[in-house]
C-alpha cells in the first residue's frame, strides 16, 4: 500500500512544476535609489502627485473615492533617509473659518495620530530596552498580571481566563496576544446605544455594576490599577499566538511593563530620549500648552484635541506634526536610535493575514503592492485614528522612501486611505524605474575574465518586466 502512494501524489506535484514560475527573493531587485532630488523620472512623479493633489483639493474628486474638502484639512510629507522629498498641505474652509487653532495648515501644524502611537511606543521600547525582552511573559513585569493568572487557571477554564503567563511582550507588541480590544466604554456599544435598544438586538440587560468605572469620557481616563482590575476579567478572545486580533489593551500593558523595567514615566522617557534626540519639537505625549499650532476643525473640545487619554495615549493619543513624523521616518531609515540590525529585525512580518498580501509586525500593519510594479514591493504601515484625526506612516524599505499622512475633519479615515493610495500609485512606480535606470547606467555591460584561463565574459542588463514574476 506504501508504494501506491506516489503515484497518487507526483502527477499533482508535477501539475505545480509544469505552473511553477520563478519566486524572487524578497526585497529589492536594485540598488536603492539615490538623489531623488534630480532624477528626472522620480521629479515627473512629483509633478504628477502635485497636478494629481491640486485637482482633487479644487473638486473633491480622486480614482480613489470623494475627498471632503469642505470640512477636512491635511498634511503630506515624503522623505527619504536624508531629505525632505514632497510636501503638501491643504486647509478646509471650515478651518478657515475656525476660531481656535491654526487657520492653514503647514508642515509643522500638530495633529492627534490616533493608533500610530502605537508605532511610537514600540520604537520607544526598543529605544529604551532593545529587542531583548520581546520573549518574556508580561507577568515578569506586571505583577497584577501574575495575580490574575494564579486567580483565573487558563488551563482549568480557558474560557474565561487568560494565559497571562503565555502572554509575552512581543505578543503584545504584534496583536499575537489573543486579548479583547480594550477596558474602557471607548467605542463601545453603552455609549451608543440605550439599554432598550439593546434589547431590541437581543442583547441582555447589564446591571450598572458591570459598566467599567472609567474612560465613560475622554476626561476620566482609566488610571493603572482600575484598568489592570478591569482588563483582567474580560474574557479572552484565542489563546496566545493563536492568530492576530487587533488589541489596544496589550500596548497599555506594554506601557505599564516598560515603566516597569525602566523606572521612569513613559512621558518623561518619550520626551527625553525620542523627541528630544530627533528635534521632534511639535511632538508630546501629553495635551499641548499652547494651542496656536494646533488642527482642530471642531474646536478644541469638539475635535478631541484637548482629551485626556491617560495611560491610554500610548495606544492612541499622542500628538506630531507632518515635519516631526518624517524626522521619526527618517531616523528609523538611517538607523540614527537604533542599530542597523536591531531595525532589520523590527521591519519583518509576525503572522500573516488572510487576504494573502499583507501581514502583521511590532505593530506593523504590511500591504504587499503587488499592481504597482512588476513584483511585490513591501510597504511598512502605521494607520491610526482617534475623535477627528486620521494618519498613516509609511516606511517603503526597498527603496529607504517612506511618507506620512496626517488629516483633521470629517470622514478621515477614508480620507487618509485615499490620500495614501494617491501617493502610492504615483511614487512606487518611479522609485522602481529610477532604481532601474540607476542600477543600469552604474552596473549594465559586458565583463570579461581578465586572469589567466579559459576565455569568459558576462553581459549584464535591465529590461523592464523581465523576468515575469507575476
Amino acid at each position: 500500500m506504501l508504494l501506491s502512494t506516489p503515484s497518487l501524489v507526483l502527477p499533482s506535484l508535477f501539475a505545480v512544476a509544469a505552473a511553477y514560475r520563478p519566486c524572487p527573493i524578497l526585497g529589492p531587485v536594485f540598488e536603492k535609489p539615490t538623489d531623488l532630488c534630480d532624477a528626472d523620472i522620480f521629479q515627473a512623479a512629483i509633478k504628477n502627485l502635485t497636478t494629481t493633489l491640486g485637482v482633487a483639493s479644487k473638486t473633491a474628486h480622486t480614482r480613489y473615492g470623494s475627498l471632503p474638502i469642505n470640512t477636512t484639512s491635511f498634511s503630506i510629507g515624503m522623505f527619504d533617509a536624508g531629505s525632505t522629498l514632497f510636501s503638501y498641505q491643504y486647509s478646509s474652509p471650515a478651518l478657515e473659518a475656525g476660531s481656535a487653532g491654526v487657520k492653514q495648515v503647514t508642515e509643522d501644524s500638530v495633529y492627534r495620530i490616533g493608533s500610530g502611537s502605537k508605532l511610537i511606543t514600540v520604537y520607544l521600547f526598543l529605544i529604551e530596552v532593545g529587542a531583548k525582552y520581546w520573549n518574556h511573559p508580561i507577568t515578569e513585569f506586571v505583577p497584577q498580571l501574575a495575580d490574575a493568572a494564579k486567580n483565573c487557571s487558563a488551563a482549568k477554564d480557558p474560557v474565561d481566563c487568560t494565559d497571562w503567563n503565555d502572554v509575552t511582550l512581543g505578543a503584545l507588541a504584534s496583536h499575537m496576544a489573543g486579548m479583547p480590544a480594550d477596558y474602557s466604554t471607548q467605542a463601545e456599544l453603552l455609549t451608543q446605544l440605550t439599554q432598550a435598544e439593546l434589547a431590541e438586538y437581543g442583547l441582555p440587560h447589564l446591571p450598572a455594576s458591570t459598566f467599567p468605572p472609567c474612560g465613560w469620557n475622554y476626561t476620566d481616563a482609566c488610571v493603572e490599577q482600575r484598568y489592570l482590575s478591569g482588563y483582567t476579567a474580560e474574557h479572552p478572545i484565542y489563546a496566545p499566538f493563536t492568530t492576530h486580533i487587533y488589541s489596544n489593551g496589550g500596548f497599555e500593558l506594554l506601557e505599564f511593563a516598560l515603566e516597569n523595567i525602566t523606572g521612569i514615566s513613559m512621558a518623561d522617557m518619550v520626551q527625553k530620549d525620542l523627541f528630544g534626540k530627533l528635534g521632534m519639537t511639535h511632538s508630546s505625549y501629553n495635551v499641548p500648552s499652547n494651542l496656536s499650532n494646533a488642527v482642530m476643525p471642531l474646536g478644541a473640545i469638539k475635535s478631541g484635541f484637548v482629551a485626556k487619554l491617560g495611560d491610554e495615549t500610548a495606544v492612541g493619543g499622542f500628538y506630531t506634526s507632518q515635519s516631526d513624523y518624517v524626522k521619526m521616518g527618517q531616523s528609523i531609515l538611517s538607523a540614527t536610535l537604533l542599530s542597523p540590525n536591531t531595525i532589520r529585525q523590527w521591519m519583518k512580518p509576525v503572522t500573516f493575514v488572510s487576504n494573502g498580501n499583507g501581514g502583521v509586525g511590532m505593530p506593523w500593519e504590511i500591504w504587499g503592492a503587488a499592481d504597482l510594479t512588476d513584483r511585490v514591493v513591501d510597504m511598512y504601515t502605521k494607520s491610526g485614528d482617534v475623535f477627528s484625526y486620521s494618519s498613516m506612516f509609511v516606511l517603503i524599505p526597498d527603496y529607504n522612501v517612506g511618507f506620512v499622512v496626517h488629516v483633521a475633519g470629517d470622514d478621515t479615515t477614508s480620507t487618509a486611505e485615499i490620500l495614501s493610495g494617491i501617493v502610492a500609485a504615483n511614487i512606487v512606480p518611479a522609485l522602481e524605474n529610477t532604481a532601474r535606470a540607476q542600477s543600469q547606467a552604474k552596473f549594465a555591460g559586458t565583463y570579461s575574465a581578465t586572469a589567466a584561463g579559459p576565455a569568459s565574459n558576462i553581459t549584464l542588463s535591465t529590461e523592464p518586466g523581465t523576468p515575469d514574476w507575476q
